[in-house]
């Protein structure tokens, strides 16, 4: 999606964001096509809409998600909140 990819190129290639993200495991789900399979994963993560950016803990609970477009620095802040 459109803003998916304005997310790669304004957000996530940051320098300061990218070296934060080196602490979190990335999982890239493309969901765009209708099937049971990504309807459970959307149901799963609670990410309907588009863009969908899901941040884990390290136990595996859901910490922050991010369903718009979202500046580096807000970002980042949301990135140093999960441990």
């Amino acid at each position: 999606c459109v803003p998916c990819k304005e997310l790669e190129v304004k957000t996530f290639a940051e320098p300061r964001v990218a070296r934060e993200l080196e602490r979190f495991v990335a999982a890239k789900v493309d969901v765009t096509e209708d099937n049971e399979a990504n309807d459970a994963l959307k149901s799963k993560y609670d990410a309907n809409t588009l863009p969908a950016v899901i941040l884990l803990d390290s136990t595996g609970k859901r910490a922050h998600a991010v369903r718009e477009m979202i500046g580096p620095d807000k970002f980042l802040d949301l990135l140093r909140q999960v441990h």
